[in-house]
């Protein structure tokens, strides 16, 4: 008889099992989830005996320590009739293994039964550094193979506890950096007061707003004068002969100190002043005057106090090139080696420049044109890795500007990395993995999508970011959904139209009132303790609509202008060789051509350009590059390309804001002298244009731009017309919009109407939501949502901070909440880790062109969470197929959607066929997490074995008044079993239930249809059933954490059935319950997990075993003809 022990990791790809025994593992949330361990022989093996584990070498403290979590109490030799759950594998946190880098552990077992000698089995754990990630999937996964090595030379590593968020985009980038380093809580942010300061200015210099009839610059005067006055008091200059200055001019109010030199005085010296004196100032003031200016003066403040506070949540925006926020993103390649590439426009010695180069996260390629490095050609990854370390280089240097070298931040270890919602997660997983080990970063965090960072920026946005003072105009825009203890709701749509993609999310932002932090302050204080939980409701984009599409339309557009510019004086010889290029639909039956501008305009389609127009105007103006190869592979665009392409960037700005734009012959000249004497047209006709050769103006703007922000906006309103049908009394309160292309006035215009127009079902979809659009911080609103909502994050400082040091800061942020509370200030807290309690979209099941069903829906609850609260859902168990295509649904009227994961027969036939496994019997079934990673589950006939863990509560005993082992379908359940609910839950339900009123005999056994395995039982497989989502929190109270379980008839009534303790004390962690045929009521860490398939042979040799693999990425989404730097247009 041969007995062996086997190990299975949990096949959720956080682990890597790379030989027989030896895993790779990763941390997950904080913590390490260990392989399980099984113990299988040939047939029934007879008294088994398992010893150990113990550590290898012996003196291995660390190894000695995780071979106590897989320690046997009891073990007692047994007979075992196959393969047998030994140890499920435990999780152990990060902190209790005392080490930050990478470490390997060794243990063994020695293993016997009777009639023969103990053998030994060894494992061996290879633990990474927190936060390094595995490569997604199986060999397949081409994005798994992606990596940069390290750029440049490591930086100094000095401690720095905060985080900077990067947004780069496909046109600029931006950086927030969250930094508590010397901070404090200022009296008014330095962002609200400059927008305060602005609108003064404005009002002094313009007058206030709406009829008055008053003479404004005496007025102004009045007030300039008196202002001087107070201050010259305030700064005891009064009466001394000399006197502080104050003049209104065009740029701003100007106050200098009196003297020679003039030098102006700080304007935090006068804020209050000023303030002061503006107030006053209307009782001078005649009724019609004073209601307009006392107008135009809330406004001032209004726009101050919703302006985020960013300097008083320790967040600031990293300024480049001396004053701007953002930074082009494209990447300039300088002379040299090793590799240089650099952002921004102070470069020197730049060898070739590389715009847009964002859309190669999920379609990456080597750049043959630039030398090899290191043996290995060039690719547009490495180019983006150093993007980004010339952004981390950028803000070291910006932190580091107006600070002493003490409080410096070349520590920077941890960045927050956004990226578009529709990239897929292998994508994601790739950039989070290279930019780790390319950048030197202890953590690198991929949370936040662009569309829900642009959402949270908007929840701060709403409460001004000053949380104790702007929580109750928050409140008061809310609706109240419960009568118990005080929720609000609100529902928000987020559109972010950037210069490459369009995002969306739509959010549903709860509003709880704890009444006190904690069990110290009672009731009678006037201080609230409020929770903002923010959940996204739904998500969705497009990887192509954006201000770069919308720019292209105008290239085209300007282009076939010039044509017509052209065609319009005439034949530039007898030949008329330029002319015979003229697409034929455009030349009327007597040979005379027709302009063709007007096609471009009146295109439906949002591409950039009509086909057979298009196709001419190539001849006619070529600013194309030459194709390299049969299959049309072009070279880099050319000088004439973004000559002209500088201009329609230009047109689209101008034209965007209502403003005409000509093209100046000197300008067209300048293209026409980058491309190829004998393409470009006849410099006959080019010497007859006069000065201005295009003019284009706001309303042809209009019609160009309107398929592209309209196809935008109907992706966003599917979002919103499917929260409609799910939860018709709910609202769509709020439609904020934010990107640079968000901020033409056009895109406002059309969003407003398209929800006057949007119907659901036919019906109107209800009241018109506000519309917000944010201006000031357009482009910086990703990365700002990003690094603010982290600062919320549990995972926030676990690099940079101990367990004590943890302990020690929640310690003094509970003092200090108490202290606030009883000083009758609001304190707010902001709930971030898990932002998805139920999927944002849809996903289908396709065939090469054809969808065939839909998996999932936007909606579909995450009611699944494993040991370490890792939310999901899984779809119901369905015929193999040979190729599986999950894909994820766009929303919008042209039904597109982007291939999210494909698993293929082709690639394990070979492997199913050897092990005689019939194909007809398997079946998949679909997962997808809160990260919306797929994998894919194969088991016989879909009947999986479930792990049970955890202590049980015996129903069945309380059922028979105390005597137990008869089974459930003999008593049945005459009362359904609930949980009672903790007072913060969403609704005002008091219990929830787990399962219903059973009648004995059949109507028990059909509800009872899961097979259970018990870990650590005696092998045997038992029915019974596992509760619908997980258990709400417990109760916390007097140390202990507990759920009461009670009956509930068919009345209504309740009576008490028991009480259980929490198996962990982790708020993060859920639990799931089962009930199983002899009435025990099981509380388990996490859904129970499938018994492992290690190998696909398992699936036939171990019916009921589950076979996991995360899914290989799909074919990347895109239009070629959409993308501007091709070489192409």
């Amino acid at each position: 008889m041969t007995v062996r022990l086997l190990f299975a990791g949990p096949q959720d790809g956080e682990s890597e099992e790379t030989a027989p025994g030896v895993f790779v593992i990763f941390e997950v949330n904080g913590e390490y989830r260990l392989p399980d361990v099984f113990v299988e022989p040939d047939g029934v093996a007879h008294a088994v005996d398992v010893q150990g584990p113990g550590p290898q070498p012996p003196g291995d403290e660390v190894a000695a320590e995780v071979a106590k979590l897989y320690a046997l109490p009891g073990w007692r030799p047994r007979p075992v009739p196959g393969r047998y759950l030994l140890v499920q594998g435990p999780s152990v946190p990060v902190t209790a293994l005392g080490f930050g880098g990478e470490r390997v552990v060794r243990m063994a077992w020695w293993l016997g039964a009777a009639g023969s000698p103990p053998q030994e089995f060894s494992l061996e754990l290879r633990f990474m550094p927190p936060g390094a990630r595995p490569a997604q999937g199986a060999g397949g996964n081409k994005d798994a193979a992606r990596r940069v090595e390290p750029i440049g030379e490591p930086r100094r590593h000095e401690r720095f506890f905060g985080h900077a968020a990067i947004d780069f985009g496909t046109s600029s980038s931006t950086v927030t950096l969250y930094d508590r380093t010397g901070g404090q809580r200022l009296e008014m942010d330095e962002q609200q007061f400059e927008v305060l300061l602005e609108g003064f200015h404005r009002l002094l210099l313009n007058g206030p707003e709406g009829p008055h009839e008053a003479d404004w610059p005496q007025v102004r005067h009045d007030i300039v004068q008196g202002f001087a006055a107070r201050l010259n008091s305030l700064l005891g200059f009064s009466g001394t002969g000399d006197s502080v200055q104050v003049t209104v001019k065009e740029d701003g109010v100007e106050v200098l100190h009196p003297g020679f030199h003039y030098l102006p005085v700080a304007p935090v010296r006068y804020r209050d002043v000023l303030c002061r004196e503006l107030d006053l100032a209307i009782s001078q003031m005649d009724e019609k005057l004073g209601t307009a200016y006392a107008t135009s003066l809330d406004r001032c403040y209004a726009d101050a106090f919703g302006t985020p506070a960013l300097s008083s949540l320790y967040l600031y925006q990293v300024v480049f090139d001396g004053d701007s926020p953002e930074i082009s993103s494209e990447i300039k390649v300088l002379e040299g080696s090793p590799l240089r590439a650099v952002l921004g426009d102070g470069a020197d010695r730049v060898v070739r420049g590389y715009p847009g180069l964002k859309r190669a996260f999920s379609r990456p390629r080597e750049l043959p044109e630039l030398p090899v490095e290191g043996g290995r050609p060039m690719t547009t990854d490495m180019l983006l890795m150093h993007a980004y370390n010339d952004l981390v280089d950028k803000t070291i240097e910006h932190g580091n500007e107006k600070r002493s070298a003490e409080w410096g931040i070349r520590g920077l270890k941890h960045l927050v990395l956004t990226y578009p919602t529709t990239l897929p997660p292998s994508g994601r997983r790739a950039l989070e993995k290279m930019a780790q080990s390319s950048l030197r970063m202890t953590k690198v965090t991929t949370t936040f999508d662009e569309a829900v960072a642009a959402a949270l920026f908007f929840v701060m946005r709403d409460f001004g970011g000053e949380s104790d003072t702007g929580i109750e105009p928050f409140r008061a825009r809310s609706r109240r959904v419960r009568q118990g203890r005080p929720a609000w709701r609100q529902n928000m749509l987020v559109i972010d139209i950037g210069g490459g993609t369009t995002d969306v999310a739509l959010f549903a932002l709860h509003l709880l009132d704890q009444r006190v932090p904690a069990h110290e302050v009672t009731e009678e204080f006037f201080g609230r303790h409020y929770v903002i939980r923010p959940e996204v409701r739904g998500s969705t984009g497009h990887p192509q609509l954006g201000g770069d599409l919308l720019t292209l339309r105008v290239f085209h557009w300007l282009k076939a202008e010039i044509a017509d510019a052209l065609m319009a004086l005439g034949a530039a010889d007898k030949e008329d060789a330029w002319l015979r290029h003229w697409p034929p639909s455009h030349v009327d039956v007597n040979g005379t051509p027709r302009p063709i501008a007007p096609a471009f305009i009146a295109n439906p389609d949002p591409g950039p350009r009509p086909g057979q127009v298009w196709e001419a105007l190539r001849d006619l103006l070529p600013t194309h590059s030459p194709a390299l190869g049969a299959a049309g592979e072009r070279a880099a665009p050319g000088r004439a390309f973004f000559r002209l392409w500088q201009e329609a960037e230009q047109a689209k700005r101008l034209l965007g804001a209502g403003r005409e734009y000509t093209l100046p012959k000197t300008k067209l000249q300048e293209v026409l002298n980058n491309i190829d004497g004998r393409s470009r047209p006849p410099a006959a006709l080019v010497d007859r244009l006069g000065h201005t050769v295009v003019t284009l103006v706001p309303e042809q703007f209009e019609h160009l731009a309107t398929p592209v922000i309209t196809a935008a906006v109907d992706i966003a309103l599917t979002t919103f017309s499917a929260q409609r049908r799910r939860e018709p009394d709910e609202p769509i309160d709020i439609v904020a919009l934010s990107g640079k292309t968000s901020t033409m006035p056009l895109v406002e215009r059309i969003v407003a109407r398209r929800l006057r127009e949007l119907t659901v079902d036919g019906v109107g979809a209800g009241p018109t939501p506000r519309l917000v659009v944010e201006r000031r911080y357009a482009k910086q609103a990703t990365s700002i949502g990003a690094c603010w909502a982290h600062s919320f994050s549990r995972y926030a400082d676990i690099e940079s901070q101990g367990a004590g040091s943890g302990r020690k800061a929640a310690a003094e942020q509970h003092d200090d909440s108490g202290r606030r509370l009883r000083a009758g200030q609001n304190v707010v807290g902001i709930a971030v880790d898990n932002l998805l309690q139920s999927l944002p979209c849809d996903f289908s099941l396709q065939n090469t062109d054809t969808r065939v069903e839909m998996l999932l829906n936007a909606g579909d609850r995450l009611d699944i969470a494993d040991r370490t609260g890792r939310l999901s859902v899984r779809t119901a168990w369905r015929s193999m197929k040979k190729d599986i295509q999950i894909h994820r649904e766009l929303g919008g009227d042209r039904g597109e959607s982007i291939e999210w994961g494909r698993f293929t027969f082709d690639s394990n036939e070979d492997r199913l066929t050897r092990a005689n496994v019939d194909w007809g019997r398997i079946r998949f079934q679909i997962e997808i997490n809160q990260e919306l990673e797929p994998v894919i589950h194969l088991c016989q006939e879909g009947n999986p074995i479930y792990l049970l863990d955890g202590g049980s509560g015996d129903v069945g005993t309380v059922l028979e008044g105390g005597r137990s082992g008869t089974r459930l379908e003999v008593t049945g359940l005459p009362a359904a079993i609930h949980v009672r609910r903790t007072p913060d839950a969403l609704d005002d339900r008091e219990t929830v239930e787990l399962f219903p009123i059973l009648a004995p005999g059949e109507d028990t056994r059909r509800h009872l249809r899961s097979d259970l395995l018990e870990s650590g039982g005696d092998g045997r497989v038992f029915a019974g059933a596992i509760a619908p989502g997980w258990l709400p929190s417990p109760v916390e109270e007097h140390g202990a954490a507990t759920w009461d379980f009670v009956w509930v008839d068919a009345y209504g009534n309740v009576s008490p059935l028991f009480r259980r303790s929490a198996p962990r004390r982790d708020s993060h962690v859920r639990y799931h319950v089962t009930l199983d045929y002899l009435g025990r009521l099981r509380i388990n860490v996490g859904h129970p997990r499938y018994l492992p398939a290690r190998r696909l042979t398992d699936l036939a040799d171990y019916p009921g075993s589950v076979f996991t693999a995360a899914m290989e990425p799909g074919d990347p989404f895109g239009k070629p003809e959409w993308e501007p730097f091709t070489g192409d247009h």
